[in-house]
């Protein structure tokens, strides 16, 4: 029973995650659309530069975090063909989108 509890905490664990990075995204999103309206609205270049700057900061740190976990991932996937053969959804997709 206490193995099950912690399968669960951990899937929610990552569920939350999941959401805070959504939510992350989102608020990158407004911020981009802030920005857009304030270069329609106001000309201060240099200060709009740098904001745009540490946004694709961001953005390329978001990326990098989410290509180590999903590398990660599909080594421990192969690692381990049980847990593979198990999630045949996500290995369809990954086939499809490498061809």
């Amino acid at each position: 029973h206490h193995y099950n509890l912690l399968l669960l905490l951990l899937l929610l664990l990552l569920l939350l995650l999941l959401l805070l990075l959504l939510l992350l995204l989102l608020l990158l999103l407004l911020l981009l659309l802030l920005l857009l309206l304030l270069l329609l609205h106001h000309h201060h270049h240099h200060f709009l530069l740098l904001l745009l700057l540490l946004l694709l900061l961001l953005l390329l740190l978001l990326l990098n975090e989410d290509s180590s976990s999903s590398s990660s991932s599909s080594s421990s996937c192969s690692s381990s063909g049980s847990s593979c053969s198990s999630s045949g959804s996500s290995g369809s997709s990954s086939n499809s989108s490498s061809k």
